[in-house]
Order: structure tokens, then sequence, then C-alpha cells
């Protein structure tokens, strides 16, 4: 299986298994600060205090998004700094072949949060193409 082959299975995976996706992403986050450079991160909204301690209130309503409401699950801050609240994590916007690449390439780091499915899909790429596939993809 070449790396296109591989790349197409697990993202045809991920996008039917979009839980599976969200844990991989914040796996590979809490490994590397993934989403410090792809969007942002979901935080749970019991931790908006935190989020924001030692700012007033002026400065916080500089980052409400209009709709925002506190009943909401989680909350995000966009790259525009903008907060948004949602009562589901969604990172399918980064479902693509860079974002495979790098949980292919930490796949060892963050063995725990992958599939069976994508770790086999992984497998079957190492035993056709080894490594050296991965480095001409980088």
């Amino acid at each position: 299986m070449d790396w296109e082959v591989m790349c197409r299975k697990a993202i045809d995976y991920f996008y039917d298994n979009e839980d599976d996706f969200n844990r991989c992403v914040e796996a590979l986050d809490s490994y590397n600060g993934f989403l410090d450079y792809h969007g942002g991160r979901y935080w749970p909204m019991w931790e908006l205090d935190t989020y924001f301690s030692g700012m007033s209130a002026t400065q916080l309503l500089d980052y409400i998004d209009s709709s925002f409401d506190t009943s909401d699950d989680y909350f995000i801050q966009d790259p525009y700094s903008e907060l948004t609240s949602c009562n589901t994590i969604d990172y399918s916007d980064l479902l693509d072949p860079d974002t495979i690449t790098e949980i292919y390439n930490h796949r060892d780091d963050i063995e725990d949060d992958i599939p069976l499915y994508v770790i086999k899909l992984f497998d079957a790429f190492l035993n056709d193409y080894g490594d050296d596939e991965e480095e001409d993809e980088e």
C-alpha cells in the first residue's frame, strides 16, 4: 500500500469515526502542541474561569462571540482570538494528509490513542515501504 492509499484509507476511517480522530488530535497536541499551530483546542466550559484568570471583564469581552453561551459544554478560541462556545468537539477541518502524516510520524508517542484499524494501516505501509517513503513525504 503506498502513502496516498494509506492516507486516504485513514482519512475515510476518521471521517466515519470522529471521536477517534478527535482523540488522536488531542493526543498529538498533548505530545507536541499540535493545536497551537492548527486552529486552537477545545476546552471544557468548567475551565473558562481558569483559562481567563487575571483578565478584567472588559478584556474578556473583547474575546467573546455574541452567541457565546456558558451553558454549552466546550469553548474554543479561534485563530482570530474570538471565543466560541459549542457542545461538541470537532477537529474535522484538520482531517487531511498533513495531519495523518503528523499522527504517523508520532505513532510511537501516541499509540495508545490511535485506533487499531489505523495502526494496521500504518503497519501495512511500513511492511510495503519501510520508513524511506515517510521521509520522502515530509
